[in-house]
This record gives structure tokens, C-alpha cells and sequence, in this order.
């Protein structure tokens, strides 16, 4: 299996609805006024902390619509919809762009997907292609860095290393002087 960053989801509510998009209209918000979706995170609020993931099965099979999402976040940290159309959770941080990942088996079909609300501690993405790499002073990972400098692994250390024609950094160069 492969592990392959497939795009981002933005997220400007807080929360991210998984759905077959044969159930998504054309409409780009639902018709229902804001403040009857204000009321609804309200009477939410009241059971658990805005985002907050409640250790606990949602009993409630809540409407599919944002008005539903909202209330399954807010109150539980994340629920189902219309019985299945849908499930809906919160984020860790809230509003954002989240990386999106598939694991890929031999035949090259999608076996899951993952969106990674936060990075586990120690590691970060880089800011060229995304991809997760162990925390450092670069902004970039060792490829996206070789690739912009043109560079190659040294065959001693296998650290980067400048293209000069050599196969050994000058580190390494010193240490067999």
C-alpha cells in the first residue's frame, strides 16, 4: 500500500461533512435563516463545548443539513445524518485547509482516506508539496529542497548534498582526509 496526498478540504465552519455528493444540491447554502441556525447552535452549546469530541455515541439522527451538522458537532463532536447520507465531525482547530490523504493498494484502487486535522507532535508539513516530514528548521522536505537545488544523497552519510559531480559531501570528504 501507498500513502498519497490527494488534495485539501477548506473549512470555514469548524466542522467537515462526509457525503456521496449525489445528495448535494446545487445551492451553495441551505435556505434556512441564520438566525434559526444560531438558535440550533445555541440549544447545542448547552450540551458539550463548541468542537469539543465527546467520548460518547450520538444517539440523535440529525437532519441532513447544515443546521443538522451544527448540532451534531456542537453537541457531541461529530454524528450521522438522514440515517446515513452523511457523517459529520469536528475539527481540531477549527476553521482551515486540511490535507487529504488516500492509501492506495497494489491494484492502485482507494482503500481509505484520511484528513489529518492536526499533525502528531514532532512532525510538520512541507510548505512546497505537503507532505509530512519530521519537524525541522526547513520549510521544506529533503525532495522538494534536492529538487529545487538540484541536489543528490551522499553515498557515505546520505545526506543532501550539492550536484558538484562527487559522490561524497565535503563533510564526509574531510573525514576521509
Amino acid at each position: 500500500m501507498s500513502r498519497v496526498l490527494i488534495g485539501y478540504c477548506g473549512v470555514d465552519s469548524g466542522q467537515i461533512m462526509l457525503v456521496d455528493p449525489c445528495y448535494v444540491t446545487d445551492n451553495r447554502f441551505e435556505d434556512t435563516p441564520m438566525g434559526e441556525l444560531m438558535n440550533r447552535m445555541d440549544k447545542a452549546k448547552a450540551v458539550a463545548p463548541v468542537g469539543r469530541y465527546v467520548n460518547r455515541r450520538n444517539p440523535k439522527n440529525h437532519e441532513f443539513s447544515y443546521g443538522g451538522a451544527c448540532e451534531a458537532t456542537v453537541g457531541y463532536g461529530h454524528g450521522q445524518l438522514d440515517g446515513g447520507m452523511a457523517v459529520v465531525t469536528a475539527t481540531a482547530h477549527g476553521d482551515g485547509s486540511y490535507p487529504v490523504y488516500a492509501e492506495l493498494g497494489r491494484d492502485g484502487n482507494v482503500i481509505s482516506v484520511t484528513i489529518e486535522f492536526d499533525l502528531p507532535d514532532g512532525y510538520q508539513e512541507c510548505g512546497n508539496c505537503g507532505e509530512v516530514m519530521e519537524e525541522s528548521f526547513w520549510s521544506e522536505c529533503e525532495h522538494c529542497q534536492a529538487e529545487e537545488e538540484e541536489q543528490h544523497t551522499c553515498d557515505e552519510c546520505g545526506e543532501w548534498k550539492p550536484a558538484d559531480g562527487q559522490d561524497i559531501c565535503d563533510v564526509c570528504a574531510e573525514d576521509d582526509d
